[in-house]
């Protein structure tokens, strides 16, 4: 159980650094290549993960050792499973904040409340969604990796459509 304390102060210590950057790149570039970018990140740190097994990840295209150092995440797969979860660290908080940050911009004051209200309620059907399938491929499949496969059709759903709405949506 330390390790797993130490890992989620790791992970905070991660995401703030992930909020700094990306605060500067929606700033730079806009909130829409921020949420992209961060979305992309997600998408490949979950590909990782779910390919990610004693001695390789990648789905073996990359061998790792299996020699096991001792320690906290004393083997190599341990390792690039935190690296992994270090890559959703820096990504999820910018998706979440530029996520807003694309709303504001896109909407007419006047239409703000609306369009935060179907925002919340989207966030809401989806995560429940994202939920529900992963435990029934989980449960019907019975291998974990399989349902955590699902969550790839949601990151890379939200990327389709994210890619193809025009920023600011209001004056394309």
């Amino acid at each position: 159980m330390p390790g797993l304390n130490i890992y989620g102060i790791i992970l905070n210590v991660v995401a703030i650094f992930g909020c700094l950057i990306a605060g500067r790149i929606d700033k730079g570039v806009g909130s829409k290549v921020t949420v992209v970018i961060s979305l992309t990140m997600l998408l490949l740190a979950t590909i990782g993960i779910i390919s990610t097994g004693p001695g390789y990840t990648l789905f073996g295209l990359m061998p790792l050792p299996t020699a096991d150092s001792g320690g906290l995440f004393g083997t190599a797969a341990e390792k690039a499973y935190i690296l992994y979860g270090l890559l959703i660290g820096l990504a999820f908080g910018p998706v979440q904040a530029s996520s807003r940050s694309y709303l504001a911009r896109s909407v007419n004051i006047e239409e703000a409340g609306r369009y935060f209200g179907i925002y919340a309620l989207s966030g809401r059907a989806t995560s429940f969604m994202a939920t529900l399938l992963f435990s029934l491929v989980t449960y019907m499949s019975g291998s974990p990796r399989l349902g955590m496969a699902t969550l790839i059709l949601f990151l890379a759903g939200g990327l389709v459509l994210l890619i193809r709405t025009p920023y600011p949506a209001d004056r394309a």
